[in-house]
């Protein structure tokens, strides 16, 4: 009685604060996932607010697995409150610097159950500190793709927007590097999404138009050549840094290239030996020994008999055969007087050992699971080499806008001026979408 009536002469609020510490304390005693599975299922956020609030960032193992399954098991059931609840622990107590592993479970919760966060922005700016970081931890690698999935889910073109943006201030102070950074970041700019490239070409035209309006005399047409020879040289560090990242996507997977020509290489043997490796079932009656060995004169139902060779069958009386056979060549006879004595022309056989169909079946499977693991290895660097033709296509393209600028800055001052004129709103575009799109 006395606890209370000193609480009372206090505040109430500190009745209601001791009364939250206590059952606080109650509810990591004997709280196990069915009790979780009891308040999801009753929609009671209250208890499960309460339970991750105390428990989330403890260093009782048990308690945070438990923790983590509520977090998971609220959101699959779309607890009502649980998203903004979630996403309130996520941004209000820095959680990606305090607890990175209860970041990734909020995300990859929400990302799971459909749900995009509703602070986006923030999202954003995060996502543009990983990316910039370029870290090698492998947490905040996990982190950049929990990010990145949960953003998939809002709109893409607020992402494509804000990544732009940044880009361009990259740009704006030379910092090529981050910026194609974050350009790589953009899925796609089709063509139903002219009006980010405009944006872009807008905030950057100042590269070339400032380099091509006015000019009508020769200090300002060096001073317009000085200006095309650091826009070569941007086009030069472009390609270069898409260089380096061809090499070295290239070079992870050297190994695996290494494995595949090897594989290729027998495969093409294979198939020489297979296709080499031809026979047929060669049916018909043997009429007789020739005299030579394991040699028989044999009648396959043509115009003229033929000679079938042995290695493994031997035939001791006349009569109708079939034998896996290939044929070697022909041979001049001249049959019996009491045939007629005529000269003729017989095919010449020779039996196909059942080793030797083995050796070729053999060949056969080889040469499918030798396919088989080219399959799966490609498969495997699928993604690079989905990379390395972008950026060979990119650095193609870089490299032709880069020759089409220097002959075209190179021209006569007037023809120069007027052709500039006439199409420096294209080739702005052209140019900054070159730089950009890297």
């Amino acid at each position: 009685m006395w606890i209370f009536r000193k609480l009372k002469l206090k505040d109430r609020l500190s009745l209601s604060l001791l009364s939250t510490i206590i059952l606080s304390v109650l509810m990591g005693c004997g709280i196990d996932r069915r009790n979780i599975d009891e308040w999801v299922g009753n929609g009671d956020i209250t208890s499960l607010k309460e339970y991750i609030n105390s428990y989330c960032n403890s260093r009782d193992v048990e308690k945070v697995a438990i923790s983590n399954y509520a977090v998971r098991e609220m959101m699959k059931k779309k607890v009502k409150g649980a998203s903004s609840f979630l996403e309130g622990i996520y941004f209000t107590r820095e959680t990606e610097k305090s607890n990175i592993v209860l970041a990734i479970l909020i995300l990859d919760s929400f990302s799971e159950s459909g749900v995009a966060f509703d602070g986006s922005e923030k999202l954003l700016r995060k996502y543009y500190e990983l990316i910039l970081s370029n870290s090698t931890n492998s947490d905040e690698s996990r982190l950049l793709v929990s990010i990145e999935r949960n953003l998939s889910l809002s709109s893409a073109q607020n992402k494509s927007d804000f990544l732009f943006r940044k880009g361009i201030e990259r740009i704006n102070t030379n910092d090529i590097v981050n910026a194609n950074r974050l350009f790589s970041k953009i899925e796609t700019l089709a063509d139903d999404n002219q009006s980010q490239l405009k944006l872009v070409t807008s905030e950057l035209s100042h590269l070339i138009l400032s380099s091509i309006d006015g000019y009508n005399n020769e200090a300002e047409m060096d001073s317009l050549r000085n200006k095309k020879d650091n826009l070569i040289k941007k086009y030069k560090e472009v390609t270069d840094f898409l260089e380096q990242q061809k090499r070295s996507i290239e070079n992870e997977n050297s190994d695996v290239w290494q494995r595949i020509s090897s594989l290729e290489n027998n495969i093409e043997s294979l198939r020489e030996e297979i296709n080499d490796f031809k026979y047929i079932y060669l049916t018909g009656y043997i009429c007789g020994l020739t005299g030579s060995g394991s040699s028989y004169e044999i009648n396959t139902g043509g115009r003229y008999h033929a000679i079938l060779t042995t290695s493994t069958t031997e035939y001791n009386t006349k009569g109708y055969f079939e034998i896996p056979a290939r044929k070697t060549g022909t041979l001049n006879v001249t049959v019996k007087e009491e045939y007629g004595g005529f000269a003729q022309v017989w095919n010449e056989y020779e039996e196909v050992t059942p080793r030797e169909i083995r050796a070729n079946n053999s060949r056969k499977e080889e040469l499918v699971e030798d396919q088989r693991e080219i399959s799966k290895l490609k498969q495997g660097i699928a993604p690079s080499m989905v990379k390395i033709k972008s950026i060979e296509n990119l650095i193609s393209k870089a490299e032709q806008a880069r020759d089409n600028a220097a002959m075209a800055f190179e021209r006569d001052k007037t023809a120069l001026i007027n052709a500039l004129d006439k199409k420096k709103e294209s080739l702005t575009f052209e140019v900054k979408k070159i730089i950009l799109l890297m």
